[in-house]
């Protein structure tokens, strides 16, 4: 019988993408320095590619403390409101990107392939490589 994983959470900015706990971890562990593949992606998109990007992931918010924790004390709470005011903009502005257009995350999916594909080859070499040992092994 094959093992079934635990449906856990949904990423925001996604249309219906349930991932489970393991790998939800893997994915906020994940940070693999690639290569420049000379390619602006803003003007593959025609738009800021963050524009598209989820908000409020793990690895942003984290970010997010630090740079408050970095700041006088008087400023932290003017910061952290600043920070979740943008957060919740994007958070907004992905809603009603999907209201408008359901199909815009299948797009911009294919139009990452389509630009990265050519890079495709040193892009698995650049992950293998920066990979933790005990990843590397498995």
């Amino acid at each position: 019988m094959p093992a079934t994983s635990t449906l856990t959470n949904r990423r925001p900015g996604t249309t219906g993408e349930v991932f489970d706990a393991e790998t939800l971890a893997l994915l906020d562990e994940l940070d693999v320095p690639l290569d420049d593949f000379d390619v602006d992606l803003d003007v593959a998109f025609g738009t800021p590619l963050e524009m598209y990007e989820p908000a409020g992931t793990d690895r942003e918010l984290r970010r997010y403390a630090a740079a408050v924790l970095t700041v006088p004390p008087d400023r932290r709470h003017e910061l952290a409101l600043a920070y979740g005011a943008e957060i919740a903009a994007r958070v907004d502005a992905g809603r009603d990107i999907l209201a408008a257009d359901p199909a815009i995350t299948a797009r911009v999916r294919e139009r990452l392939v389509d630009v990265l594909l050519p890079y495709a080859g040193r892009l698995r070499r650049t992950i293998r490589s920066g990979c933790r040992p005990e990843y590397a092994a498995a």
